[in-house]
């Protein structure tokens, strides 16, 4: 998990007490918690029409991550750390 925290421009992800936090800039609900539900890919804890997805370079290297919607099409968002 530790791979995949950092800074991603409006998203930002933080390892903290064992467990990932998400926050997006322009969104007042603060941190929320991510839960695991597969290879990569998280949902935040409560919401059930979204998911991210994390893309890794062929080395295994975390570059971007993908927000995908249930209503809208999916943005994408490279790591900037």
């Amino acid at each position: 998990m530790l791979e995949i925290a950092g800074d991603y421009g409006e998203r930002q992800i933080e390892l903290r007490d064992g467990a990932l936090w998400y926050a997006r800039t322009g969104v007042s609900s603060g941190q929320r918690r991510l839960v695991c539900v597969g290879d990569d890919t998280f949902v935040i804890d409560g919401v059930s029409d979204f998911k991210l997805e994390f893309e890794r370079e062929r080395d295994g290297r975390v570059s971007g991550v993908t927000g995908h919607y249930r209503m809208r099409g999916p943005d994408y968002n490279a790591r900037v750390d």
